[in-house]
């Protein structure tokens, strides 16, 4: 079964321990039931543009990144603790990310947790990904 792939105007707010960052770009969305599987590239650092591919579930979302230095995976669910690595440059790190908060309603998703490298903690991070169409305007 071959499913339609549609652009996506993508608004993704981060925080990381109060700091704000906004990320405005189009996003490839294909649908396969209740998931939505998104494509983008995140060039709100210039030296360090990542693609990033979502798979968003009503109750859990992976986010794998693809820098030069590898591909980090990450898993969300809520009251769940995810183990991994995490390429960073020429370095690699032990993830541990500690899901506290998940919701998924419709194209808008939602999460909140705590991140540890190497076991020490890294800072507690939200990100609020809302997928529009082109054309539809998006409150943010």
């Amino acid at each position: 079964m071959v499913m339609d792939m549609k652009k996506f105007k993508l608004n993704l707010t981060s925080i990381n321990d109060q700091e704000k960052s906004i990320f405005q770009g189009e996003a490839n969305v294909v649908q396969d039931g209740d998931k939505y599987i998104c494509t983008y590239l995140d060039s709100r650092d210039k030296d360090n543009v990542v693609s990033v591919k979502l798979v968003l579930d009503v109750n859990e979302a992976y986010i794998y990144q693809t820098r030069r230095s590898g591909v980090n995976t990450m898993y969300f669910k809520k009251n769940h603790t995810y183990q991994g690595k995490y390429y960073f440059h020429d370095s690699y790190f032990d993830l541990k990310i500690e899901t506290q908060e998940f919701y998924r309603d419709g194209l808008v998703t939602f999460i909140k947790y705590k991140s540890y490298l190497n076991g020490e903690y890294n800072g507690t991070f939200e990100h609020r990904f809302e997928f529009k169409e082109k054309g539809e305007c998006c409150e943010c």
